[in-house]
């Protein structure tokens, strides 16, 4: 974990960029270079100290990160390209290991999704056709309140879908190298090589 993480969360809103490469795996390549922008220490306590005392913060860091925009996009690219490598050695670990419960808990985790989102779909079904067919009377307060569950669910599903989605792309990525396949750069590689040219 990178020492100035806890200067990303102060730097994250006004300086995105800056603020995802010091919480990343080169926060300290980042930290050096915001610590010489503001003419400190570079240390986490004395970036944070000039930080909170300097009245015009957000129009400092958001002068800093336009004026090292070029070093930073680099150190970016490099931070991304190094949090991909940690997620596919962790992939590629669980893919050999013994234990089966390890190599198949993605599997598993995508049946589940995928079980979860059918049955909910058969329970707003069955419920539209109950309030329609057997108490027509109270068809409104159903489908009001069918319209609240589905719509409280929207955030857990869009966080599940996302996962599976990862979990798929690496799947899939990690069966190419398997196979002895180069695997297909996703957007975020494609980015990273054209920035890194």
């Amino acid at each position: 974990m990178s020492l100035w993480k806890g200067i990303k969360k102060i730097v994250g809103t006004a300086a995105p960029m800056l603020g995802h490469v010091l919480g990343g795996p080169l926060g300290g390549m980042g930290g050096e270079l915001l610590a010489n922008a503001l003419g400190v220490n570079a240390t986490p306590q004395a970036v944070e100290k000039a930080l909170l005392a300097d009245p015009d913060m957000i129009l400092k860091l958001k002068q800093i990160e336009a004026e090292h925009k070029g070093e930073l996009e680099l150190l970016y690219a490099e931070s991304v390209k190094l949090e991909v490598q940690e997620h596919h050695k962790t992939y590629r670990t669980e893919l050999i290991s013994n234990d089966a419960f390890v190599r198949r808990w993605r599997p598993a985790f995508g049946w589940a999704c995928v079980l979860c989102f059918i049955m909910q779909f058969l329970l707003i079904l069955v419920g539209g056709l109950y309030a329609i067919f057997v108490v027509p009377e109270r068809s409104g307060q159903i489908f009001t309140g069918i319209s609240e569950v589905v719509s409280s669910l929207v955030v857990i599903w869009t966080i599940a879908f996302s996962v599976l989605g990862i979990n798929i792309t690496s799947r899939s990525k990690d069966k190419q190298l398997a196979a002895g396949q180069a695997p297909d750069p996703g957007i975020v590689q494609s980015i990273m090589s054209k920035v890194l040219r």
